[in-house]
């Protein structure tokens, strides 16, 4: 959702996202924490690695700016 609003935001401001490559562009998001890790008792062992960078805030801005 956030990849999606971040977009939406940059084509509504009328500029062109894939005109930023390369360039010299900050990405800052305010996030905070939820509970849906704790909510996941279980998970399916092939998804492990992507528990924790998928549920933690400090990554979401990175997430942006590769995209």
């Amino acid at each position: 959702v956030l990849l999606e609003t971040a977009w939406e935001a940059l084509e509504r401001a009328g500029i062109d996202p894939v005109s930023l490559r390369g360039s010299r562009t900050g990405t800052y998001i305010g996030a905070t924490n939820s509970d849906y890790l704790p909510a996941t008792a279980h998970w399916p062992q092939e998804t492990e690695g992507y528990v924790l960078t998928g549920n933690a805030t400090s990554v979401v801005s990175g997430r942006v700016a590769y995209s």
